[in-house]
């Protein structure tokens, strides 16, 4: 990764030169400079297929040019030692790799897989999500751990030098025409306002970089560094800017996890959608038997459904019933229970808010099982397709990805849900996990930052920090705690969980 310093920057935030020409790209040209921006130009997608190149465009602030698909591998190899910056690494990145691995350039695909782990490709939205988390101006609710939504490359610019790009854009999925033309007829100075963007881009994660390099600073990153460091003294070149690098990685990789897709077992999802329904059908029964029509149905008697597939809920039956409810336990808990309410004063209705009162009343027991079921049901649904592609925000504000469509980071735990998803034919699904990677790096920093840590020690002694928890906290010995794993193998995975 090239670390460019702010006195690089010769022109001020927001301004930069009008290209003035625009030229081809040719093998043994000179190559353009040590970071350059580069937008592939392509077809428009067709479902989870990677687009078609039809060209690439690419600049270094000086030099402007475009670069025919032939000539792809050969201008990556020569550039191998630059910086390349884009808005979409993702796209960008599949693009050039199915289309040099369609031409069978072995070598080129190597030199593209070197530009990712060398730390050598950026993307501005990544490192603008990270800035904005560094600072705390994600605009998010900060209650929510999860709402930190990605700009497009018009909110960039503007925020950071203060520049608007060509109101077209995004525009770099409309070239398809471009296939097979004759380059001889393209005019280079039609690509203007692409290059005019590029420019813009280039410049904009310039002082993105100059930014990120203070937050690091600011948050104890020194380079010369040996012994006490709150950040690794080599972080930035082994991660990137702000972990800039490792998010280009997750990027690349979760966008092909998309594509690819997962395969499902469809005997194993009949089997099971056809069991929870029954499981889900004897639940309302007993629910409306015991306390009455808390669903809605039609005149003739069916089940009304929401756009879920869930049965409707009556919210004056439901409200009502749980009035008797929280009636009922203090009555016989002989003391006052608070009804879970809104700030507007409305009941809540979530079962969350309920969970506490389970054991006091049997309709919150059915309500509970109920709703379990439910879930599972809407986890089935999830799957009800013979090839799913669930899809991926890169990051969130707990610094994890997130999922969705459906959510496979979230899969309840049960066999007969997780056995659905099957490797392809000729295929093996492989299930990777770092052993408390949190508490491992917890225990590295504090050990960077203050000398000792005695999570550190446990963790070094080979002793599993939970286990050596959970014994504390029940006043056991690691021994005798350990001792449970053969005589009571639940217990002794339920105490560890908690």
């Amino acid at each position: 990764m090239t670390v460019i310093s702010t006195n690089s920057i010769s022109r001020p935030p927001g301004s930069y030169e009008s290209p003035r020409s625009i030229s081809r790209w040719h093998p043994g040209h000179k190559c353009l400079s040590q970071i350059l921006s580069l937008m592939t130009l392509t077809t428009p997608p067709q479902g989870h297929n990677v687009p078609h190149l039809a060209l690439t465009a690419a600049t270094d602030g000086q030099r402007h040019v475009l670069i025919h698909p032939d000539d792809m591998g050969v201008f990556l190899s020569a550039h191998a030692h630059c910086d390349i910056v884009t808005h979409d690494v993702a796209l960008d990145f599949w693009v050039m790799s199915d289309h040099l691995a369609a031409m069978g350039e072995s070598e080129s695909l190597h030199c593209l897989d070197q530009f990712v782990g060398g730390c050598q490709f950026h993307d501005v939205t990544l490192l603008d999500l990270l800035i904005r988390l560094a600072n705390g101006n994600d605009g998010s609710d900060q209650n929510d751990d999860s709402n930190i939504e990605p700009r497009d490359l018009r909110e960039i610019a503007a925020s950071y030098v203060g520049t608007k790009i060509s109101p077209n854009y995004p525009y770099h999925t409309q070239f398809g025409s471009f296939i097979g033309h004759d380059w001889a007829l393209i005019q280079p100075e039609s690509f203007r306002s692409v290059i005019t963007d590029l420019q813009v881009l280039l410049l904009t994660y310039r002082e993105m970089m100059a930014q990120a390099e203070v937050i690091m600073a600011a948050h104890g990153h020194d380079p010369s560094q040996t012994e006490r460091f709150a950040i690794l003294p080599d972080a930035l070149h082994k991660f990137g800017l702000l972990s800039e690098a490792i998010q280009v990685q997750g990027a690349i990789a979760l966008a092909q996890v998309t594509r690819n897709g997962l395969r499902t077992h469809q005997e194993r999802l009949t089997a099971g959608i056809r069991n929870h329904r029954y499981q889900l059908s004897s639940l309302i029964q007993q629910i409306e038997d015991q306390y009455g029509r808390i669903f809605v149905r039609d005149q003739n008697g069916t089940l009304q459904l929401t756009p879920t597939g869930l049965p409707r809920k009556s919210t004056d039956a439901l409200d009502a019933q749980l009035l008797r409810v929280i009636e009922e336990i203090r009555q016989a808990m002989r003391t006052n229970v608070n009804i879970p309410r809104s700030s507007s004063g409305g009941i809540l209705r979530s079962f969350d808010e309920w969970a506490h009162l389970i054991g006091w009343h049997p309709f919150l027991d059915l309500w509970f099982r109920y709703e379990a079921e439910a879930k599972r049901m809407q986890s089935f649904r999830a799957l009800n397709q013979p090839v799913i592609h669930p899809q991926y925000r890169v990051m969130v504000r707990t610094g994890r990805t997130s999922c969705f469509g459906p959510n496979l980071q979230q899969v309840p735990r049960e066999d007969q849900i997780r056995n659905i998803i099957v490797p392809s034919p000729g295929h093996l699904l492989l299930a990777a996990d770092y052993k408390c990677a949190e508490l491992v790096t917890l225990a590295a920093i504090c050990r960077a930052r203050y000398g000792f840590s005695r999570l550190g020690d446990v963790i070094q002694q080979g002793i599993d920090p939970h286990c050596y928890t959970a014994a504390m906290l029940l006043n056991l010995s690691l021994t005798e705690f350990m001792s449970w794993k053969h005589r009571d193998r639940t217990w002794y995975k339920n105490a560890r969980q908690q």
